[in-house]
């Protein structure tokens, strides 16, 4: 009697083989036979959600719930042949992620793109954050890198983007309403009054000063400016701030009991950039020395922790907790909590 192969496998134990295999044994065995390919993708296998790098000579395709990543390098070429790599490279990515995505679909959490690849890529995508940049500087212009077959539903950050003509961005691209938007090392003139973003990450920013930041507070504290969705907002510069010049006739009340902010909403997808700061996750973070408001509007409490380089702007749109005996937590109702002197 002949051993079975996996041809003659019944269907039941031939699927639970298939739900076992790792990615690369899967498009191993996709690529022995048709039979193969076809049985997999009747299985229904699911990747989690894709991370994906695109540079000026690699990419890189992850699939970070089944610990798996794949690699492409292009050849070291002269100046003079970039754009004959980058043509080439668009077009490997495309092919080799079809392979991909047709053995295991699922959504694109996290799309990071170089500016100069940004521009030349036609692939139409749909994706969680679209990343553009790096934190060094770039020469780069705005218009020629977000890639207009790209959408992107929950996050973008741009890192080192300069702007040539920021007046044209909010009738081209959603900027200021997606809900997760980070700017880095950036010359671009930001529109703090039209911002209606949840999670708003400024980071050498080279237009914004302590005085439009002041202004931008006390006009959040009297309700001259409407962000509903705000939960969290920080601006960080290398140089420092004068911590004094922000805090100017806001009538901020110090507040050095602990209490712990939980951010509405959390979603594991904010990690995969710096849209939040270090430490704040799903079970929130200890704060213990901040300036107070009340948003006059609503009554909502709003939190302001100073560093000599970040300023941070916590709303408390839920329940806030603090601290009591023996580390036990104690839950108070933001819009009461607020108008509770520290």
């Amino acid at each position: 009697m002949c051993s079975p192969t996996l041809t003659t496998l019944p269907l039941l134990p031939m699927s639970i083989i298939v739900e076992c295999l790792d990615v690369e044994s899967l498009l191993s065995l996709s690529q022995t036979a048709k039979v193969f390919k076809d049985f997999i993708k009747e299985v229904h296998l699911k990747s989690g959600g894709y991370y994906i790098s695109i540079q000026r000579d690699h990419f890189n395709i992850s699939i970070k719930s089944r610990r798996y990543s794949y690699s492409y390098q292009a050849k070291k070429v002269k100046k003079d042949d970039f754009q004959l790599i980058n043509n080439y490279l668009i077009n490997k990515f495309s092919a080799d992620f079809k392979k991909h995505t047709d053995l295991l679909p699922g959504n694109i959490d996290y799309l990071l793109i170089d500016p100069v690849i940004a521009s030349k890529f036609k692939n139409v995508m749909s994706c969680a954050i679209l990343s553009i940049g790096s934190i060094i500087p770039s020469s780069e212009f705005l218009e020629s890198s977000l890639p207009d077959s790209v959408t992107f539903h929950k996050g973008l950050a741009l890192n080192g983007v300069n702007v040539n003509n920021p007046d044209k961005i909010p009738k081209m691209w959603n900027i200021w309403n997606i809900d997760w938007l980070q700017i880095r090392n950036s010359s671009i003139s930001i529109p703090l009054c039209q911002l209606n973003n949840k999670i708003i990450n400024l980071w050498d920013i080279s237009t914004i000063t302590e005085p439009q930041i002041n202004r931008y507070l006390q006009d959040l504290r009297d309700g001259v400016i409407d962000q509903p969705n705000l939960s969290f907002i920080q601006f960080r510069r290398q140089s420092g701030w004068n911590s004094q010049e922000i805090l100017e006739g806001l009538g901020t009340v110090r507040c050095q009991k602990t209490k712990i902010y939980k951010l509405k909403d959390f979603d594991e997808k904010m990690r995969m950039d710096t849209f939040l700061p270090f430490g704040l996750n799903k079970n929130g973070i200890e704060l213990s020395d901040t300036f107070d408001f009340v948003r006059r509007k609503d009554g909502v409490k709003c939190s302001i922790f100073l560093l000599s380089w970040v300023v941070r702007v916590y709303v408390w749109n839920q329940k806030e907790t603090t601290k009591r005996g023996r580390g036990h937590m104690e839950d108070n109702d933001g819009g009461t909590a607020a108008k509770k002197s520290c």
